[in-house]
């Protein structure tokens, strides 16, 4: 029998919609109720990948580092419009690693350290290039950076005799200012920075023993709060302010918590997470991607949009995901082998 207009139509809906739920957020990425992300081997797979970067015109780039005596010891791709990732020519530099990303609308700041001291280059998006550029004065390792505004940017490095600092640039790092101790800052290993303005910012730390510290400054680091805290958060980290109001990604003795706060950290709402977290970035403060691993070690992506999680699945990713970032759009994660890009 044939099938009537209106049988044939409902079938077309059904096929369309297994179609569109099982469709791999990969190269262009599809917004899904089911979401599935595939992953596409890096280009030097030699070469563990460590960051990941994506400019506010969702141009992102993949970066790894390697103390191997053989071999490269830096790596990069970035992801072009239509999908695909080409290889990016990195600066010639003896012992680079690589430990924070921040961006702006056209370019990325990558930071980290090398056998000279601090460590900072500029990804253009326009140029798909990346040039060394100037880093703090005095600095041996940066710890931490976020861009808040155009070419606008706080870095956290060590100096001497580990002293912890705070410096800006207005430039796009051409240009910093003399860096300023972080003097509650005693001792731990710096997670996380992140500012309202060139005047406000936030700072977390971790101990050896797994005991947070958060300090806020309003006026550019010449004096510091210490913002209470619950005693079972350890680490925090990936935090993204939009003024006074952020989201970040905290550890605790009983797994991984997604936090938001409305008042520069004073205060904080928690949505729990099921597996254990490594990176957070968001689209917007209330639409996030979180990776890591299960308990399993396999990989791990969920999409968080206000307090909903929803779990995504993953193909060719074969080992736990490292790190994740996003631009307006599009959100772009690694493995130690693998990238992948999805929109949110």
């Amino acid at each position: 029998m044939k099938p009537s207009v209106n049988s044939v139509r409902i079938l077309a809906r059904r096929v369309a919609l297994v179609a569109i739920a099982g469709l791999a957020l990969s190269a262009c990425g599809t917004t899904t109720s089911m979401p599935h992300a595939v992953g596409v081997p890096s280009i030097g797979i030699s070469v563990p990948l460590q960051s990941v970067a994506c400019t506010g015109s969702n141009s992102c780039v993949a970066l790894g580092t390697s103390s191997a005596s053989l071999g490269p010891t830096s790596v990069a791709q970035y992801r072009l419009p239509g999908g695909r990732w080409a290889p990016l020519g990195l600066p010639r530099t003896t012992s680079p690693s690589v430990d924070a990303t921040s961006c702006w609308r056209s370019a990325c700041l990558i930071a980290g350290s090398s056998s000279g001291g601090d460590l900072v280059w500029r990804y253009d998006a326009t140029t798909r290039s990346v040039v060394d550029t100037a880093a703090p004065v005095g600095g041996l390792d940066v710890s931490a950076v976020d861009c808040f505004a155009s070419e606008t940017c706080a870095l956290v490095d060590i100096g001497a005799a580990a002293t912890q600092r705070l410096s800006f640039t207005s430039d796009g790092a051409l240009t910093w200012t003399a860096a300023v101790p972080i003097t509650p800052m005693t001792n731990g290993t710096v997670t996380a920075v992140a500012c309202a303005s060139s005047t406000q910012c936030l700072v977390a730390s971790t101990s050896s023993a797994n005991a947070l510290t958060l300090l806020a400054t309003d006026d550019a680091g010449a004096t510091w709060t210490a913002l209470a805290t619950p005693s079972t958060w350890q680490i925090l980290r990936s935090i993204d302010c939009r003024g006074r109001h952020c989201v970040a990604l905290v550890t605790t003795s009983n797994g991984s918590r997604l936090i938001r706060t409305s008042n520069f950290g004073r205060t904080w709402s928690v949505t729990p997470l099921a597996k254990s977290a490594d990176a957070l970035a968001c689209t917007s403060l209330t639409t996030c991607v979180v990776v890591g691993q299960s308990n399993a070690y396999d990989p791990w992506l969920v999409l968080v949009h206000h307090s909903s999680v929803v779990n995504a699945t993953t193909t060719y990713v074969p080992s736990p995901l490292v790190d994740v970032a996003c631009g307006t759009t599009t959100c772009a994660a690694i493995g130690v082998t693998t990238v992948l890009a999805l929109k949110p």
